[in-house]
């Protein structure tokens, strides 16, 4: 048998999380709940869905995010009808939607759901339950578990980890829909099917990887992050992505705090260590910092563990210890940054050294082998570079800008490089926390 096409365009909406699809071939719902079928007003209206996993997060900027409406159904059997409306994936001004029929199954205190697909619209791109039945895919039914309250409600649905390792083989059968390796598809008659769901109602294993509605006017993400936090408060994906969220927000007591815990419930993990190390400095306990990173991992990513520890003395304006930390270093034909070598050599500057510091600069940027991007930081802060292209990396390179301008005198327009980075760049940034300590360095701007 085959199965729709259109579950691939429920999760690319982001409907729900978690997408090796779990479907089932029959409904969850009854003929008698088809007649009569459960409603819930909490649920109706409109809603915003929660977005926690955005990395580039500007909490002082707003961002697009999902509309969802679920309205009572006009037609069909369904009693619901969700619509989505989304920012469009390409990153254009444009939208994308998706609308699904809605039933809400009620069981004592438990409430499922069970979706499927009506239409799907970006663009010129048009998909319906029409064209699917046309090329003879039966549709599916999404399952899952809903908990609503009247301003709030999360969604999970059923998790392919969970159906692989429990569910009967007898009634499950694998498939691969495009990009998904995995499907697993149910064919469990529509009462053995409830009964299998109803008896892990709650269950985290069974029912992961949430998403959250909330109301027009609420800090969405925040509610949902808590909400994790509240039912899975030492779930070790759970704490890293709040430590994160919390980072990003500027919030870094909270997430150095969960962190924290993270490490406390795995055994001090020495990958969890570097984390702490990196928030640590952000929060300017560049002693604490360093403790964290002695003992710690090294990271998959930039910047390195040594290049962290530069950086720390860096800021901390500790010049002498930065440019010790620096000799610790891979010789400048092995590394892939050049952040180490430009730290150490404005902070022989600021030690009165600038004849070691040139010295220091050309001997390195002679020898250095790697990316292209960091090459050009080095020759420009030598000045043998002009009319450069634009830096990929704007953080850095103005921050370099800035540092070169203080080096010679020109404060002001140091100081105006510093504030720009200061005010467009997101919080839980290493560069704008550099640019913001140069600036309380710096003091008032001279009256004019």
């Amino acid at each position: 048998m085959k199965i729709t096409l259109f579950v691939l365009s429920l999760c690319l909406t982001t409907f729900l999380s978690g997408c090796s699809p779990v479907v089932s071939v029959y409904p969850l719902y009854t003929q008698a709940e088809m007649e009569k079928p459960f409603l819930d007003p909490h649920l109706e209206g409109e809603w915003i869905m929660a977005d926690m996993d955005n990395a580039d997060e500007n909490t002082d900027v707003p961002r697009p995010t999902c509309r969802v409406s679920i309205l009572k159904s006009t037609a069909g059997d369904s009693p619901y009808t969700v619509e989505f409306r989304c920012p469009s994936s390409d990153g254009d001004s444009g939208e994308e939607s998706s609308k699904y029929d809605l039933h809400l199954v009620s069981v004592n205190a438990a409430t499922f759901f069970d979706a499927q697909f009506i239409e799907f619209k970006e663009k010129e791109k048009h998909i319906s339950l029409d064209d699917i039945a046309e090329k003879g895919i039966a549709p599916a039914h999404l399952l899952g578990q809903v908990w609503v309250q009247q301003d709030f409600v999360r969604f999970a649905s059923v998790q392919s980890d969970w159906v692989e390792k429990n569910w009967p083989t007898a009634f499950r059968v694998t498939s691969k829909v495009e990009e998904y390796d995995t499907m697993y598809i149910l064919t469990n008659p529509t009462l053995d099917l409830r009964d299998l769901l109803y008896r892990n109602a709650g269950s985290e294993a069974a029912f992961g990887f949430p998403e959250y509605l909330c109301r027009a006017g609420t800090d969405c993400d925040a509610r949902a992050v808590e909400d994790q936090l509240t039912r899975t408060p030492d779930n070790q994906e759970v704490l890293a992505g709040s430590a994160k969220f919390y980072s990003r927000r500027g919030n870094l007591p909270r997430a150095i705090g969960l962190q924290r815990h993270k490490i406390e419930l795995n055994s001090g993990a020495a990958a969890d260590q570097f984390e702490l190390g990196r928030l640590l400095v952000l929060a300017r306990d560049f002693d604490g910092a360093r403790r964290a990173l002695a003992i710690a991992q090294e990271p998959p990513r930039n910047p390195s563990i040594k290049e962290l520890v530069v950086r720390s003395h860096f800021l901390q304006g500790d010049y002498a210890g930065t440019v010790q930390a620096a000799k610790s270093l891979q010789a400048p034909a092995n590394l892939i940054s050049a952040d180490p070598i430009i730290l150490s050599y404005f902070a022989l500057y600021r030690l009165g050294r600038a004849k070691e510091a040139e010295s220091y600069l050309q001997e390195q940027a002679a020898t250095f082998v790697g990316p292209a991007q960091e090459h050009l930081f080095l020759l420009e802060v030598l000045g043998r570079v002009t009319d450069s292209w634009p830096s990929k990396d704007w953080d850095r390179s103005t921050y370099y800008y800035a540092l070169n301008d203080l080096k010679n005198g020109k404060l002001e327009s140091g100081r105006s490089h510093l504030q720009d980075l200061v005010g467009k760049r997101t919080k839980g940034n290493l560069v704008s926390l550099a640019a913001q300590m140069e600036v309380e360095r710096l003091g008032p701007a001279a009256p004019k």
